[in-house]
């Protein structure tokens, strides 16, 4: 577009006519370093044009799932901004000590497709430390809202950051679990134990295993976390830990991409996971039981403009979680609060 009267320049010639989107976008407020502002604003502006260009051809953005959220879920997600917030003031000492949180297991394989088995054996070594009584172990919501927190769905917590898990959870001990799994061979599942409060790291148990019987070796798993734990378990818990949920590897994996999809709030594809999961062994109960947990899809609300959706997108990119990164300590020298105002205008064809 030119003023009126003024030339077009050899420039302005050759472009074709185009329609001038302008969009101003109020009150972003990141927590950065004061020597990473202009950053954050190159962020913003190459994620916005993207996100723009995208929208506007029809393309789909991969974002964070819309629709409404349980409460139970809102309430996981706001304690664990507070304790992040708090993070400093919190002293391990004071929880139980058989408060035990189960971290994503570590899957270290050639093979992508089982990465997924890290939240399926953590879910169910969750399920078997629960059927002790003397054990509390911290509640699934909210370590799912840390595990969205630590973007840890495609990664595993490292023995280094247990202590920080634990005392954002509430937990004086952190189960932490590595499957090795080679393309050829038996596997491997060892487990250790973290104390929050002293940081020290336990070896609980290490066992050779196939996949077949990887389930068996989760139950020794737990026995050996009992025993670190020093807790003597009844006739009939043992029993009841004993109990294989699954024989089938197929439906183990089924069962393990959904406890991972609805650990990310994909309440969509967790229900077709826990259903293919169920299909395929009509005697697991366990992924009937969770099915039911998902079986009401949340409701979706009325879809946002293009525009208004893009500048969802890049807000998104750029205030990233507060908390940060996995294997770093955070400086709060540098942690300050930058409220801009940003215009930027972007030709579309």
């Amino acid at each position: 577009m030119t003023h009126a009267g003024r030339p077009r320049t050899s420039r302005e010639s050759t472009l074709p006519s185009v329609r001038r989107v302008l969009v101003v976008v109020h009150a972003i407020r990141v927590q950065v370093g004061c020597r990473s502002r202009l950053a954050v604003v190159r962020r913003l502006c190459g994620t916005l044009a993207a996100a723009v260009a995208l929208q506007m051809l029809g393309c789909q953005w991969p974002a964070r799932p819309v629709g409404g959220v349980r409460p139970a879920i809102l309430a996981a997600d706001s304690a664990i901004r507070e304790a992040v917030q708090r993070e400093r003031s919190i002293d391990a000492s004071t929880f139980h000590e058989r408060a035990v949180a189960v971290a994503p297991f570590q899957v270290v394989s050639a093979d992508t497709s089982l990465a997924v088995l890290g939240f399926g054996l953590a879910d169910f070594l969750m399920t078997d430390l629960a059927r002790s009584g003397e054990v509390r172990v911290v509640d699934r919501l909210r370590l799912d809202a840390l595990i969205r927190e630590m973007r840890l769905a495609t990664s595993a917590l490292v023995s280094d950051s247990a202590v920080r898990f634990g005392k954002l959870v509430g937990a004086r001990r952190v189960v932490l679990g590595t499957l090795v799994a080679p393309p050829a061979g038996r596997a491997r599942l060892d487990g250790r134990v973290g104390d929050v409060a002293t940081g020290a790291i336990a070896t609980t148990a290490t066992t050779e295993t196939s996949l077949e019987a990887l389930l068996d070796a989760e139950k020794e798993m737990a026995f050996a976390v009992f025993n670190e734990l020093g807790v003597v378990l009844t006739p009939a818990e043992r029993a009841r830990i004993e109990q294989r949920p699954t024989r089938s590897v197929a439906a183990l994996l089924a069962y393990s991409r959904g406890v991972r999809a609805e650990a990310m709030l994909n309440f969509a594809e967790a229900r077709a996971a826990f259903q293919e999961a169920a299909r395929i062994d009509p005697g697991f109960e366990a992924a009937d039981g969770r099915l039911e947990q998902v079986e009401v899809a949340p409701e979706v609300p009325q879809q946002p403009s293009p525009l208004s959706r893009a500048g969802d997108i890049a807000l998104e990119a750029v205030n990233v979680p507060a908390l940060p990164p996995i294997a770093t300590a955070a400086d709060p020298a540098f942690r300050q609060r930058l409220l801009a105002t940003i215009i930027i205008v972007i030709n579309l064809p």
